[in-house]
């Protein structure tokens, strides 16, 4: 069940390309599995069948002319880098993050490295040296900041409307489905997001991005089953505050298991948002109110 999972998550992404057949990366031990990929033409509802895995995206019908005056003008290159940075302090432990304004919005710049007693999170493969390149990994419930019981795997959860603070830090909030793909429009569009949001390196086979906005997305793999890690310098992923109200697969056992995700993968220049089960740990990255 593992691998099929694997399989459909790898699908859910090549799903925003052109529709081709392709082949899902190596994972960090090296190992290598196929996903059949269709071509999905129309955006999928935020409630889905469970039949099928769909690659959810922000509609790009505007001509280049219409989005031109929401493209953020890119601001960092090979010898150069005059993106608008600042700096957001954590009052909770003192932590300083690297920030990046990228049109109206400030984002972080880095990934959230934030843990305490009474939160459940990991560093990649159990090493902490590892936080302080990738930050932590946290469970959809935990980076939402509710419990497990009333947002766990299988249970709807009735988040209030408006931002969701989560396990950010005060004044800023986890980003929605909606702003990770308003984003991608911000950034030139889906299509070349992932080449522009990736960071210059860390990234498999020396497919690194241009960072043209300073958001340095890195390749932190995540983790599987609240378990063990993979993907490692292959993939990012980042947890969204929306939750998908349906199954992740056609079977029940995975009925309102699972919440948007912003994904970032070595072997293309676009970027997603998909869906990803809520057990598994991923990143964050937290914006300004």
């Amino acid at each position: 069940m593992k691998k099929i999972l694997l399989a459909l998550s790898f699908a859910a992404f090549f799903a925003a390309c052109d529709g081709s057949s392709s082949v899902s990366p190596l994972s960090d031990t090296g190992s290598l599995s196929s996903a059949g990929v269709q071509n999905n033409s129309s955006n999928s509802s935020a409630k889905g069948d469970g039949n099928d895995v769909k690659t959810e995206m922000s509609s790009e019908s505007r001509s280049s002319s219409s989005l031109a005056e929401d493209v953020a003008r890119q601001c960092k290159a090979e010898t150069e880098d005059n993106c608008e940075y600042g700096k957001v302090t954590d009052d909770r432990d003192g932590r300083t993050y690297k920030t990046v304004k990228i049109g109206t919005r400030v984002w972080m710049a880095e990934n959230l490295n934030y843990s305490s007693d009474s939160i459940k999170s990991e560093c990649y493969g159990y090493q902490a040296t590892n936080c302080e390149k990738y930050g932590r990994y946290y469970l959809w419930h935990t980076a939402i900041n509710r419990p497990e019981s009333e947002c766990g795997h299988g249970d709807t959860c009735s988040l209030p409307q408006g931002n969701i603070q989560g396990i950010c830090m005060k004044g800023w909030h986890l980003p929605s489905k909606t702003e990770w793909e308003t984003l991608f429009e911000t950034v030139g569009g889906k299509s070349i997001a992932g080449k522009v949001l990736k960071s210059q390196s860390e990234w498999y086979d020396d497919k690194n991005g241009v960072d043209a906005f300073g958001f340095s997305g890195l390749p932190g793999g995540r983790l599987q089953d609240n378990s063990y890690f993979d993907n490692r310098n292959f993939m990012g992923e980042f947890w969204s505050s929306t939750e998908y109200l349906g199954s992740f697969t056609s079977s029940t056992e995975y009925k309102n298991g699972s919440a948007y995700v912003m994904i970032l993968h070595y072997n293309g220049e676009n970027a997603a948002v998909t869906r990803e089960l809520k057990y598994f740990g991923l990143n964050v990255r937290c914006v300004k109110d």
